[in-house]
């Protein structure tokens, strides 16, 4: 039993034992396995992190290495292209200084030849000219003797023998070719015969095929006039078909033409009858409703009357609030309260009396609507007419029926209109009455009004009345205006239907057989042209009443909003308080008569500054109305001053010079442009010269016509005044000369020095050598010789577009051209590199382009020429040899418009252009200012 149990348990912790161990072996298997596959994996992912590091720093590396080289390609090649453009450019200068090196030499090379080739030529001539003289002297020596005789003789039988030898030799060549010459007779006849006979069999042929061609287009032309025949047939018979059924049409046509004629007549008769029948209609329609007018008009004649009694009694309650107002101002502390309140009801009164004025506007609005309506129910009428169709007496009365029923309609929506405007008349009136039961409430408890509180009361209420019986009385002359038109317009309409109840008349007694549609048109018209004026006058009746509307609201609203202590403010606010100023200038003419017109203008002394400013300080002179009469303002001044002079006014005359010269001043201060100090001399020239003209001295009465002599000052001695006038125009010739100075100053040096048009100089007007830098920095470009003459251009056509004085031209242009003269010649004088022979002859050309400019323009004789002989003469000094004395003596007499020091300054500061011209020597000057000294 003891084995058993030790075997049993035994077996039993065994196997125990074995399930424990295969258990922890598994855990340890997995545990390991888990922790063996967490080490492998994070070995990956540290692999991973390396392998994506690696790549990752080599792709930024790469980048930064990719960028580095880019850019330092980038910059090598700008590096190496900048080398290369350099050493390319320099590789042109240089090869263009090898060809233009090449060219000097070769230039003075050539030249150089031809010096010596013409040295060693006149050599040459020299000594061939010498021994030819030797060979005369020795031959005449011969001639004397007798052995030259002889031995001329024998030498002439030489040549006698020579001369016979060659004419054998002659003759024999000479028949040596006259038997070639008939050799070649002969072959050449043999050739033609041989020509001719084929030309022969050659013409046979030709005319063989001509025959034969010949019969082929007979045969064509044949065939094509049988067809010509056929076709001719053929439209012969269409014609003669074409005309039997025109034929037959004309016939039927002119059975149509009895018919339609027949029913012509049948609708005139027709037509007749229709309009005897809207005649009718019409003229009763038309006394209608010239009752229903007169019954509306005597009913706004009551309204009207009704509204003077109403502004009778408002006159009678301002008296009576005008003795309140007294009674207040003696004791001011009694029923302050009441007096304010009966104010206000007062202004309210007078608010509801702006109302009635606004609702008789509406009213005769509207029965002017209605009027126009009327009318232009009627001109449709006249415009439909008899109509054409032929349905007998109730078709023709159909559209009357529809045009009544219209007429209804239209009436009916008149009547809601007016009852409309009767009930916003109505609503206003009860609002008014609101505004009279309301109060001014003091403030109470506490605070009480002072003495000095119902002063300013009162004194804001005496404002506030002065002001609404202002526009009060403004709103009566409008209202009496509007009705005088409207009773205007009533009559004139009252007149058409007048007019159109006569012409129906004569319609209706016109024969049976006249057609009304000519009277009828004429109708048309005349009333298409009323009803546009009508049309006009509507509108202008409409803004009115819009207007006066407008300003009822604003005075309803300052009623309600009226406060005692800003009275100042709210008056100052009222529309229509300030009045239009009236025109500045009036013609005296009037008053002398429209046949005896004077050229005077009368200025009134409070639009004295009015008339200044327009005329003259607000005054453009590129307005177009001053383009056909420049002079102008000028010609206005003086008839104001001839209307001082007419009426003896010497104080007022003086007060119009001053302000006259005053005006002209500030203009001239604000503004320096040319054209407008050039507009402003001739207007003060021209004023000047009329001052002079018509001064009444002994010397301008001799110079003027009979016909200007009556139009002299009488009364007034303006001696003064032409000498104030004649300062001024001074003062602004000397402003025009600063204004153009100012414009053509920065044009004269690069225009007149360092523009180069003579490109076909080569190296004349190429700068000397050290200065060519200089030369290019400047803005030479900019401005040049032709825009110089442009801008002469332009101040002439301003000056003679404005008609100044040819004289005063001449003289702008001569001091113009002194101008470029002198600064030509200061620049010259200054600068070193401008002085040189190019230059020279630049500047010659320049000066010659002037003076053509000065030929075109005919200001030849100005003396502007004058002006430029200095610059001229250092023109031509620039020119000239310097070497020997000839020379100096040459430049003494020749500059004769140049000073002794501007002579000697040009002549050291002259620079060869190349290295190849000589310079002025020291000797050489010397001596031109030892000969200067003696000049």
């Amino acid at each position: 039993c003891v084995l058993i149990q030790r075997r049993v348990r035994g077996w039993l912790q065994r196997r125990r034992y074995q399930h424990v161990r295969a258990a922890t072996i598994a855990v340890q298997k997995y545990t390991r396995g888990f922790l063996a596959k967490r080490r492998t994996e994070g070995l990956r992912r540290a692999r991973a992190a390396l392998v994506i590091q690696k790549r990752y720093r080599m792709l930024v590396v790469r980048r930064l290495f990719v960028l580095l080289r880019t850019a330092t390609v980038t910059i090598q090649a700008y590096a190496k292209g900048t080398a290369a453009r350099v050493q390319y450019r320099k590789l042109v200068r240089e090869r263009k200084a090898v060809m233009v090196q090449s060219w000097v030499r070769g230039w003075l090379a050539r030249l150089s030849y031809r010096r010596t080739r013409h040295a060693v030529i006149f050599l040459q001539s020299c000594y061939r000219r010498m021994k030819a003289r030797r060979e005369l002297h020795k031959l005449k020596c011969e001639a004397r003797s007798v052995e030259h005789y002889k031995q001329l003789n024998r030498g002439m039988e030489n040549k006698i023998l020579q001369l016979q030898v060659k004419v054998i030799e002659q003759n024999k060549e000479n028949k040596v070719l006259v038997g070639q010459l008939a050799s070649l007779a002969a072959s050449y006849s043999r050739d033609f015969e041989k020509q001719k006979c084929e030309l022969e069999q050659l013409q046979a042929r030709a005319g063989d095929a001509k025959v034969l061609s010949l019969q082929r287009e007979l045969e064509k032309l044949r065939a094509e006039l049988d067809m010509a025949r056929q076709e001719a047939a053929i439209v012969e018979e269409k014609t003669s078909r074409e005309q039997t059924r025109l034929t037959e049409s004309f016939e039927v046509l002119e059975k149509e033409k009895v018919q339609l004629s027949d029913e012509l007549q049948k609708l005139k008769r027709h037509l007749q009858e229709q309009a005897d029948s809207i005649e009718e209609q019409i003229a009763l329609k038309v006394a209608a409703k010239s009752r229903e007018l007169q019954s509306g008009f005597e009913a706004e004649r009551s309204r009207y009357q009704n509204l003077v009694r109403e502004f009778s009694r408002l006159e009678q309650r301002y008296e009576n609030l005008k003795d309140e107002m007294s009674f207040i101002k003696e004791s001011p502390g009694l029923k302050s309260n009441q007096s304010v309140q009966s104010c206000l009801s007062e202004l309210s009164d007078q608010s509801s009396v702006f109302s009635a004025l606004d609702a008789e506007g509406l009213i005769h609005h509207l029965e002017f609507q209605a009027l126009e309506n009327e009318n232009r129910k009627l001109k449709a009428e006249l415009e439909k007419g008899p109509g054409p169709g032929p349905g007998g007496r109730e078709s023709s009365q159909d559209p009357l029926r529809s045009q009544l029923g219209a007429a209804t309609r239209e009436v009916n929506m008149y009547k809601e209109q007016l009852s409309q405007a009767t009930r916003q008349l109505s609503a206003a009136e009860r609002q008014i009455e609101e505004m009279k039961n309301k109060r001014l409430v003091l403030p109470r408890g506490g605070c009480k009004m002072t003495e000095e509180d119902l002063r300013h009361a009162y004194d804001a209420v005496c404002v506030a009345n002065a002001i609404l019986m202002e526009e009060i009385r403004e709103q009566r002359a409008q209202h009496e205006d509007g009705t005088g038109e409207l009773h205007t317009q009533l009559r004139a309409l009252r007149q058409e239907l007048d007019h159109q109840q006569e012409a129906l008349g004569r319609e209706r007694q016109q024969p049976a057989g006249t057609h009304p549609a000519n009277h009828l048109q004429e109708e048309v018209y005349r009333l298409n042209n009323q009803n546009l004026e009508l049309m006009e006058q509507a509108e202008k009746q409409d803004k009115m009443v819009y207007k006066l509307s407008r300003q009822l609201k604003a005075y309803v609203k300052s009623v309600k909003n009226f406060a005692v202590t800003s009275p100042a403010s709210q008056s100052a606010g009222e529309p229509g308080s300030v009045s239009e100023i009236t025109a500045s200038v009036s013609t005296a003419g009037g008053q002398l008569g429209a046949g005896n017109f004077r050229g005077m203008l009368e200025c009134r002394k409070e639009d004295e500054a009015r008339f200044m400013r327009n005329l003259i300080i607000d005054l453009k002179p590129e307005l177009p109305s001053l383009r056909e009469l420049p002079s102008l303002p000028a010609f206005i001044l003086f008839m104001v001053v001839r209307h001082a002079d007419y009426t003896s006014d010497q104080p007022r005359a003086q007060a119009l010079f001053t302000a006259i010269l005053s005006s002209v001043k500030k203009v001239l201060k604000r503004d320096h442009s040319f054209e407008t100090v050039g507009f402003w001399l001739t207007n003060v020239y021209r004023l000047l010269v009329c001052v002079r003209q018509y001064s009444g001295d002994e010397s301008s009465v001799e110079m003027n016509t009979p016909e200007q002599r009556p139009h002299s000052l009488r009364n007034f001695d303006l001696s003064q005044q032409c000498l104030a006038l004649s300062d001024l125009a001074i003062e602004a010739y000397h402003q025009l000369i600063r204004s153009a100075e100012e414009r053509l100053q920065p044009m004269i040096v690069a225009g007149m020095l360092e523009n180069d048009v003579l490109h076909g100089l080569g190296s004349v007007t190429a700068r000397p050598g050290g200065y060519r830098r200089a030369g290019l920095g400047r803005e030479s470009g900019v401005h040049t010789l032709h825009s110089l003459l442009v801008q002469l251009d332009s101040f002439h056509g301003v000056l003679t577009g404005y008609g100044l004085d040819p004289e005063i031209i001449k003289q702008v242009f001569r001091q113009i051209y002194y101008l470029i003269g002198a600064a030509t010649l200061n620049n010259l004088l200054l600068r070193r590199d401008v002085c040189s022979f190019g230059n020279g002859v630049q500047i010659r050309n320049n000066v010659s382009r002037l003076q053509e400019w000065l030929s075109g323009k005919r200001l030849q004789g100005s003396g502007a020429l004058e002006a430029l002989q200095p610059l001229t003469q250092a023109s031509q000094l620039l020119q000239l040899n310097k070497r020997t004395d000839t020379d100096a003596e040459a430049i003494c007499s020749m500059c004769t418009a140049l000073s002794k020091s501007q002579i000697v300054k040009i002549l050291t500061l002259y620079t060869p252009i190349n290295e190849y011209e000589e310079r002025v020597t020291v000797d050489f000057i010397k001596n031109v200012q030892k000969r200067l000294v003696t000049r």
